[in-house]
């Protein structure tokens, strides 16, 4: 899956995703956002 979701600080946001297998599933920021850009990164499990 390939999506892009902006996150904003100060506000709440729900995503919600519908995994069709289990696995690691990772998180990159995709905008240029300052400082330790490069260090925006996450990872959804799913089971």
């Amino acid at each position: 899956m390939n999506m892009n979701f902006q996150v904003v600080p100060g506000y709440d946001h729900v995503l919600t995703i519908t995994p069709q297998a289990p696995g690691t599933y990772p998180i990159v920021c995709n905008e240029f956002c300052g400082i330790g850009h490069q260090n925006m990164v996450g990872k959804i499990i799913v089971e």
